[in-house]
């Protein structure tokens, strides 16, 4: 009986994943924000598939780099294990101060003196959210490395 491959996932480059990167938030920004901005139907197939190809380029970068993928004992030395823990730590805190700032929004608009999202609306937005957190870690690695530049 043949043993299975493990799952290797690709490596990115540094420049792979700025590109990726960039595509992912300009597709996420344009199909959850674009909507809610423009008189742009946010239930149509194009906005959809927009969002869904942000969730795929986001996904890619998150997989493809370092910043969550799991990496083999002795693949990183100390000083990259370092910036890889520097990197979670930062996208957590962008990411939960863009919770924080949205559940002040809620708060403030609770009497009804702020703009407030539908259901539909809230629900895609909360999924953007998600997957800029998945990709931040992976975004800040990128573009503090500087080896490819030289």
């Amino acid at each position: 009986m043949a043993q299975s491959a493990l799952f290797k996932p690709p490596r990115f480059s540094t420049m792979r994943v700025r590109v990726l990167s960039g595509l992912a938030l300009a597709a996420l920004v344009a199909g959850t924000i674009g909507p809610l901005l423009l008189p742009i139907d946010g239930m149509g197939d194009v906005m959809t598939m927009t969002r869904v190809l942000g969730w795929a380029l986001a996904a890619a970068v998150a997989v493809g780099s370092p910043g969550w993928r799991y990496v083999a004992p002795g693949e990183l030395d100390e000083r990259e294990r370092a910036e890889r823990a520097r990197a979670v730590v930062i996208g957590h805190r962008v990411t939960g101060i863009s919770i924080c700032l949205a559940y002040i929004w809620l708060l403030l608009a609770a009497p009804g003196t702020l703009w407030l999202p539908d259901m539909y609306e809230a629900g895609w937005l909360m999924a953007m959210l998600f997957w800029v957190h998945v990709m931040v870690p992976a975004v800040i690695l990128a573009w503090r490395d500087r080896a490819e530049e030289e």
